[in-house]
C-alpha cells in the first residue's frame, strides 16, 4: 500500500523489487511524505511529493458597487477537486461568501468597500495559495444633484450632494468644489454627503468626490456661484 501525506493511493501496482506504480489521490499542498508498506514492513520518504500550486489568472467582472453584494467569478487552475475550505479575499477584506465551483472556478460575493486597484487572493485551509495584483476596483463615486444649485461667492453654505459610490461607511470621503476642499464633509450614506461649501467664483463649479485615496470621481457640474 502507498500513502501520500494522509491519503491512500487510489491504485497501486507492484513493478519490481525496486519500483511501484501508484495513482495519487486528489489533494492540495506541498512537500508531502510518501509511505510504502508491505505486510509489517514500512518505508517512507519525507518532503517527497507536492501537488501543483493553484494559480489565479482572471476575474469575470472587474468592478462593483461600494455597497458590495455582487458576485464575481475567479478563474484559474488547481483549485482542488472539491471544496477544501476555499476562501477568497479582495484587498484586505474577505468575500461575504466564497463558493468552490470547480478545479478552475471560484465564486466570490463581494464585501463592501471603496478602494481601487485591489489585489485578489485565494486560500485553501487558511493557507494563501494564489493571488493576482490590482485586478478589482469599486465603482468611482458620482455626484448627480445638489440640494442647493446656486451659492454665494462667500460660501459657508451647507449643501447635500446626492450620487452613488460614496462608500458604505464614513472613511475619509473628500468633496472638492473646483480645486478647493469643502470646509467640512459629512458622510450620510452611500448616496449622500453634506459639504460646507468654500467661497469661490467659478460658475458652473466642478464638483469632485473622493471616497478613498484611489477613487476620484470625474467632475460634475451641479453647482454655480452667484454672479458678483
Amino acid at each position: 500500500a502507498v500513502r501520500v501525506g494522509q491519503s491512500a493511493a487510489e491504485y497501486t501496482e507492484w513493478i519490481s523489487d525496486s519500483s511501484i506504480l501508484f495513482l495519487v489521490s486528489a489533494g492540495i499542498g506541498l512537500h508531502h511524505s510518501v509511505l510504502v508498506s508491505q505486510a509489517l514492513l514500512v518505508g517512507s520518504q519525507s518532503l517527497m511529493f507536492s501537488y501543483d500550486r493553484p494559480a489565479l489568472s482572471a476575474m469575470v467582472l472587474f468592478n462593483g458597487p461600494s455597497t458590495g453584494g455582487n458576485h464575481v467569478t475567479l478563474v484559474g487552475s488547481n483549485f482542488a477537486s472539491s471544496d477544501w475550505s476555499i476562501r477568497a479575499r479582495i484587498g484586505s477584506t474577505s468575500c461575504q461568501n466564497s463558493v468552490w465551483i470547480s478545479d478552475s472556478t471560484v465564486s466570490c460575493q463581494v464585501s463592501s468597500g471603496n478602494e481601487g486597484s485591489l489585489d485578489v487572493r485565494i486560500s485553501l485551509h487558511m493557507i494563501p495559495v494564489a493571488s493576482t495584483t490590482k485586478i478589482f476596483s469599486y465603482n468611482v463615486p458620482t455626484a448627480a444633484r445638489a440640494s442647493v444649485r446656486n451659492i454665494p461667492t462667500t460660501g459657508a453654505v451647507s449643501v447635500t450632494v446626492q450620487g452613488s459610490g460614496l462608500g458604505p461607511f464614513e472613511k475619509s470621503q473628500v468633496l472638492k468644489i473646483g480645486i478647493t476642499v469643502c470646509e467640512s464633509s459629512v458622510w450620510v450614506a452611500d448616496s449622500s454627503i453634506v459639504c460646507k461649501v468654500p467661497g469661490g467664483l467659478q460658475s458652473p463649479a466642478p464638483v469632485f468626490i473622493s471616497a478613498s485615496a484611489s477613487s476620484l470621481s470625474l467632475p460634475h457640474f451641479i453647482l454655480s456661484y452667484n454672479s458678483p
